[in-house]
Parts: C-alpha cells; structure tokens; sequence
C-alpha cells in the first residue's frame, strides 16, 4: 500500500505506552511493509522516537515536537504530520490500538473505488484488551475484553491528505482527551462528505490512564463546549468558522 501512510501520534506517559507503540510498529511494519510509517511524539524524553529508531526501518520515520506545556496536543500533532507526508491517503492510527490487514485493504478499497471520503476501519465496536503479554500474533480469543464502546468514533481514521486539508484538519481548539474525534465526524457529516466503516472490531492495548487520556483533564470542559459550538453551525458557518482559525 505505497498510497497509504500511517501517521502515529503519541505522547508517552507510562512503561505500557511504550510497550504498546513498539509493538504497533513490529505490527505495522510486517503487515504494511511497503506503507510509509510516521511516528509524532510529544514526550518530552522522546521516547517515542527512541522506539521508532530502532526499528531501523526506511518506512519508519518520526518527528519530535515539543509541546509547550503538559497538555498532549494530538489535534496538532495529527495536523503537522499530515501536513508532511507525501501519499495521497493516510491512516491516523492511535498508537494502542490494533485492525486486521483486511480491514485497512477494504478501507482503502472504498476510499478509492467506492466513492468514499472518510473511513473508519472498523464496525464501530471498540474492545479493551486486558492483561496482554505482546506476543505475536495478536488473537483477540486469548484475552480477556472489555466492550468499552459500541458506535466508536475514535482509534482510526483514512482519509485522501488534500480532502483531510481542505475541511481544516484536526481542530487544534481541542487540546488533551475529549471529544476531538466526535467534533471531526460531526464536521465531515455536515460538510457533505460521503462517511464509511468496514466490518471487523477495534482492539485497544489496555494501559493506565493519566489526565491525558481520561475526562479528568482540565480540558475537558472546553473541548465539550467547542464541539457543542460546532453541533449548532450549519455547513456554511463551519466553513467560514476554519477559515478564520490560523492551524
């Protein structure tokens, strides 16, 4: 899939973090081998480019960007690195969770033939894996999983880069865990595009939850208010909405 690049943004907070990444990149790498692998990390140890180099891999490339504060800004960090690769699609792919082969294949098949402008790769059933030991191959039926959500909205997305653009990106208002990846499909719904999912779950590789990735972060609020902003604009207020904003 030389069309296809997976942008991978992360910030890493805990020895599960960097477990979980390592391990989507041995995964991504021998499932994906030809697909360009973009790796975003907002630690500030770097640690997560420590992992991508030692792949040691020529699809495997990372980028390092310093966050002002402690806040993990994945809006802006999915935005910069769409910004820099050179397919024509890409996949944003959180670094802790997992999809089959066939699920990113029929998602690009639809993407390129079935008229498709947003995807994601799964049925919108989001599993918990609990207790996992990162040995390969993954099989779910090994674990104990949690259902955590039913009509998930977040883990993954592909999208064609100058469509993904062209509607504003990620909205950078959004900062830390909350409703960034409900706001995104509310705006594609309500700009027009044409939204689709395959078959097939989302498993995500459990880890211990800092205010970064739960509603306990102090910005919680203000990504609920923003993306309530958004449900109330029409298609025409949204577009002259990101048009105004300077990300």
């Amino acid at each position: 899939m030389k069309k296809l690049t997976f942008v991978i943004p992360v910030q890493i907070d805990s020895e599960e973090r960097v477990k979980n990444l390592a391990y989507i990149l041995e995964y991504l790498d021998s499932e994906f081998k030809e697909s360009p692998k973009l790796v975003i990390d907002a630690s500030k140890s770097a640690q997560g480019i420590i992992v991508a180099n030692k792949f040691n891999s020529k699809n495997i490339n990372s980028i390092h960007h310093n966050l002002e504060d402690d806040f993990f800004h994945k809006t802006k960090l999915i935005n910069e690195a769409v910004k820099q690769i050179n397919t024509k699609y890409f996949c944003m792919w959180d670094a802790d969770v997992l999809f089959t082969f066939f699920q990113i294949e029929f998602s690009m098949e639809m993407l390129e033939s079935k008229g498709a402008q947003f995807v994601y790769p799964y049925n919108g059933l989001f599993f918990d894996v609990l207790n996992f030991d990162y040995i390969f191959p993954f099989e779910y039926k090994n674990y104990q999983i949690k259902c955590l959500h039913e009509n998930s909205t977040g883990g993954a997305f592909l999208m064609e880069k100058e469509m993904f653009l062209k509607i504003g990106g990620m909205n950078e208002n959004m900062v830390s865990w909350g409703f960034e990846d409900d706001e995104l499909l509310e705006r594609v719904r309500k700009l027009g595009l044409k939204i689709d999912r395959t078959c097939g779950e989302c498993f995500h590789l459990s880890h211990r939850r800092t205010f970064n990735s739960s509603s306990n972060n102090p910005k919680y609020m203000d990504n609920m208010k923003e993306y309530q902003k958004i449900c109330e604009m029409d298609k025409k207020q949204i577009i002259e909405y990101f048009d105004l904003q300077d990300f």
